[in-house]
């Protein structure tokens, strides 16, 4: 036994096991040599097991799994320095060559039937893709079919039922038409992914370049399909996953049970997640520890599991009585799904194959609030515009919405309750895929994907029942910049919201206080709106932005001067412009101020580097609100922007530190506001209201200006709400 588990870890194979299983592991190593896959960093990681007539690559990285399945292996000589073939003279006389595996053709099992969803109409179907394409990159592609349902994989597999190609590609020798040659896998055009999308039942013959179609192709439509099993023990049917570090869940029938605190009032209550894209897991698991009836006599243990943003899963509730046995059996658990003891936790070690706990802010936990505070009859003192701009920052359900559309659900998953230090890893994390896009690292393929991994364990997301995106693009990566940014200020709102009420104050009010800065209604006949206004009608087009602009409110934002603003505002010009964002930012821009990106920040996704972007033209920033046609008011800043003498850039450039004597960054662009039509504020700030002229620059990429400070030389001056109304 010994010499065995010598021998196969000499050989980077896995040693733990039975008898059989390490003899069986060597034999095959012996015979057939160590087979390492493309996918796989480092060779000594790799554990291939040759199965159903093919490789598939077990190794348990710490992120994720490779996941690798094919017969593209490289194979090597078997090393033989151990005892093994010292003591067992026969073994030496076998010869060091590898013999050649005789490799089984995999058959997939026929599907007679199938039942289109109208949603999903992929559903079920994988694709790759393999050379140019006449109508989409391979990225938009993958962004088409996975949304739709589907599987898209980088790699030529024999789970592959159609290679996306075109004509001029299957008569070349590129290695995937070849590897689905071999595999005699379907190799279609693009237009068929056009007419699934449409319809199901059809002949898909014409489509057909080479090769063989799927049995998927032949199935026959049914209004039928078998229900997915489930976990007998699950009983939950709840549509999300509302985490609440204090709260006993909904499902446990304890009326007075709490959740369990040691000496150091610590909760015995965590949320665990881990994601692997090879797999397709995105899945959850929570361990709770409680008190029956509150008073020490009773104990029990809850779990709950299930995949991020659906209603599968279940939970199960343990109820050893006792504390120790309680506890004893909470802590196997914790051990078991994440490898760390429950005693080292806060010394957590991330390991291959287990779940992470998610860093929870245990300052925001719900609280009783007394009925009185949310009594319709509580009178609201302020201005009923200020009211009115106020429920609309705090509301609950837009923050929702619109964490949703960047893949975020905070009633899923306690998003607003994240960590800033889970915040600041995520960045940091998105800063080392950042550095790996630019590189020409030969494993770039396979540490994206752990990185990616990494990332969405970091920061729970909700894909629903689609498998998680690899963040193998900048676009992709901009898009979690986003995210992070977004999260940052919803922390800050989620705090605000969960502070305790005041006993009496109606709720707006009650958030007003909390905002901790002062808005004042301006009147719609002074010359400062008036200004706005202009600033508005003469700052769009509506054709270029396929939606009008127009000014609904505006206020005097009042607030502490930013320590870099006092310093440079005798620094001239000083101008009056534009910045744009969602609407579940706002409270955390008029709590705080506008912010630089972190240090943990990549670089990408910021064309002139890290800092304040601003524009003088109202059409710049406004793309940057997401409005749409359902939700079509949005809010815009006006800053008080220390301009200085800039330093003027034509094309992308990274500024880490202006030239001596320059004091922010100007982007020259194809249209400006006219000069001469310039409007004077107060304490003499430039407002560049005037009507669009053609700047007479020459080379320049952008449409409108940009200005981009790298310090806080700014003040919040007016907030503008706005109705976008589509062409």
């Amino acid at each position: 036994m010994k010499e065995l588990k010598q021998t196969l870890e000499l050989n980077g194979v896995r040693n733990q096991g039975g008898l059989d299983r390490l003899v069986h592991r060597a034999a095959d190593g012996i015979v057939f040599g160590k087979a390492t896959c493309e996918t796989c960093p480092n060779p000594h990681l790799c554990q291939l097991k040759y199965e159903n007539g093919q490789y598939n690559c077990v190794a348990e990285l710490q992120w994720g799994t490779c996941g690798y399945k094919g017969t593209a292996v490289v194979i090597h000589e078997w090393n033989r320095k151990s005892s093994l073939f010292e003591d067992h003279s026969f073994l030496s006389e076998w010869p060091e060559e590898p013999v050649s595996r005789p490799l089984k053709k995999v058959f997939k099992h026929p599907i007679e039937y199938y039942k289109r969803d109208p949603k999903l109409p992929l559903l079920g179907m994988c694709f790759s893709a393999a050379g140019h394409l006449p109508k989409r990159k391979h990225s938009e592609l993958r962004a088409l079919i996975t949304s739709n349902g589907g599987t898209y994989l980088d790699s030529v597999v024999s789970d592959v039922d159609y290679l996306i190609s075109s004509f001029t590609e299957v008569m070349t020798d590129r290695p995937k038409i070849q590897k689905a040659k071999e595999l005699e896998l379907a190799i279609v055009s693009e237009l068929l992914v056009d007419r699934l999308l449409q319809e199901f039942g059809f002949d898909q013959s014409p489509y057909l370049l080479a090769g063989k179609l799927p049995p998927i192709a032949f199935a026959a439509l049914t209004d039928e399909l078998p229900q997915p099993a489930t976990d007998k023990k699950s009983k939950s049917g709840s549509e999300s996953l509302s985490f609440d570090i204090a709260a006993i869940p909904k499902e446990l029938k304890f009326p007075t049970a709490t959740v369990y605190k040691d000496k150091n009032m610590e909760l015995f209550n965590v949320l665990l997640t881990q994601t692997d894209i090879k797999s397709g897991d995105n899945k959850f698991y929570q361990l709770l520890l409680f008190d029956k009836n509150g008073k020490g006599e009773s104990f029990g243990v809850y779990r709950k599991w299930g995949r991020v943003g659906t209603t599968i899963g279940g939970y199960t509730v343990s109820t050893p009585s006792d504390f120790s046995s309680a506890l004893e059996f909470f802590e196997e658990q914790y051990l078991d799904k994440t490898g760390n003891e429950w005693k080292d936790r806060h010394q957590f070690k991330k390991m291959p194959g287990k779940y992470l706990p998610v860093e929870v802010d245990n300052s925001q936990n719900t609280k009783e609030q007394p009925s009185e505070q949310i009594n319709e009859n509580i009178p609201c003192y302020l201005d009923p515009r200020v009211a009115d701009v106020i429920n609309l920052i705090f509301d609950v359900n837009m923050l929702t919405r619109e964490m949703k559309e960047l893949e975020i659900d905070v009633r899923k998953m306690p998003l607003g309750k994240l960590t800033t230090s889970s915040i600041q890893k995520g960045y940091s994390v998105l800063t080392e895929i950042d550095t790996l896009l630019k590189s020409d690292n030969p494993s770039k393929k396979f540490l994206l994907l752990d990185y990616s991994n990494r990332f969405y364990t970091i920061i729970p997301t909700d894909f629903g029942t689609k498998a998680p995106t690899v963040i193998d693009n900048f676009d992709v990566l901009s898009k979690k910049m986003t995210q992070l940014e977004s999260l940052l200020e919803i922390q800050v709102a989620s705090t605000l919201l969960n502070e305790q009420s005041i006993v009496g104050q109606h709720p707006t009010d009650t958030n007003y206080q909390r905002l901790g800065t002062k808005l004042t209604p301006m009147s719609k006949y002074s010359r400062e709106y008036k200004i706005i206004e202009k600033y508005i009608a003469n700052g769009h087009d509506p054709n270029y932005l396929a939606y009008k602009i127009k000014i609904e409110d505006a206020f005097i934002i009042t607030r502490p001067e930013e320590p870099d603003f006092t310093a440079n505002k005798h620094i001239r010009p000083r101008k009056l412009l534009w910045h744009g964002s969602r609407l579940c930012n706002y409270v955390g821009i008029l709590n705080q101020g506008l912010k630089i990106a972190p240090p943990e920040a990549p670089t990408s996704g910021y064309m002139f580097g890290k800092g304040i972007y601003f524009a003088d033209r109202v059409q710049k920033s406004a793309p940057f609100c997401y409005p749409t046609k359902e939700n079509n008011v949005g809010l815009l800043l006006l800053s008080d922007v220390v301009v200085g003498e800039p330093y003027t850039v034509k094309k992308p450039e990274y500024i880490t530190a202006l030239p001596e004597g320059k004091h922010s960054t100007l982007v020259l662009a194809k249209k400006i506001p006219d000069p001469t039509k310039n409007e004077i504020g107060e304490d003499k700030v430039v407002i560049p209201c005037g009507p669009c002229i053609d700047s007479g620059e020459k080379d320049v990429f952008l449409e409108d200006q940009e200005y981009v400070i790298y310090s806080k030389q700014s003040q919040l001056k007016y907030l503008v709400k706005v109705k976008f109304t589509f062409n």
